[in-house]
């Protein structure tokens, strides 16, 4: 005679089962993109060379070689939001909000290196290096200059602009016919003045 299932395993396996259905529904309700279609990465500064876990970058004009770290200390999925400018070279700049745990390890890496350099690297390519001039605890991170209009509309694709409410963000990502000011006809997320 077969024996049935004990209670507690029963009672164990239902457990499991609405665990898995509370996580799949937190999933689908609309939580930040978690994959990016732009790397933003910044790697933090050190003074020794090692290949293994360092490379030499040239940044900067006239350029400059400054050894970092390979692994990034932040990346593009500690980003929430970010609100896009016009640099005055004719390049975009772009102001960038963290979540927590990117705002966390912001703050910490920017209070160890103090006056070092954070290297900013776009899709792999080296755009600019910021200088740590103090500890970094809001979050915020300012990219000055060195950013495409392709770059823009990656970001744009993948993170809130700030101040953007979700139903505007839902607005800009739905897939019905798009409006006039979208990505989709070839219009920058947001309205950006013209080169002087």
């Amino acid at each position: 005679m077969r024996r049935p299932f004990p209670r507690f395993f029963a009672a164990g396996l239902f457990a499991a089962l609405a665990l898995v259905l509370v996580a799949a529904t937190a999933l689908a309700s609309g939580r930040k993109k978690r994959d990016p279609s732009i790397a933003i990465r910044f790697h933090a500064q050190v003074f020794a060379f090692d290949p293994t876990f360092t490379a030499k970058v040239k940044v900067g004009n006239p350029p400059r070689e400054i050894v970092v770290e390979k692994i990034p200390s932040v990346s593009e999925r500690d980003i929430t939001s970010f609100y896009p400018y016009r640099a005055a070279d004719g390049s975009f700049s772009a102001v960038l909000q963290l979540d927590r745990h990117g705002s966390a390890t912001l703050e910490s890496i920017s209070a160890q290196k103090l006056g070092m350099s954070l290297l900013v690297a776009v899709n792999g390519r080296a755009v600019t290096s910021l200088k740590v001039d103090k500890p970094i605890s809001d979050g915020v991170i300012f990219i000055p200059f060195g950013l495409t209009e392709a770059d823009i509309r990656s970001m744009g694709a993948s993170f809130n602009i700030m101040g953007e409410t979700r139903s505007d963000y839902d607005l800009r990502h739905d897939s019905t016919p798009a409006p006039a000011n979208s990505l989709d006809n070839g219009a920058l997320p947001v309205p950006i003045p013209p080169k002087r």
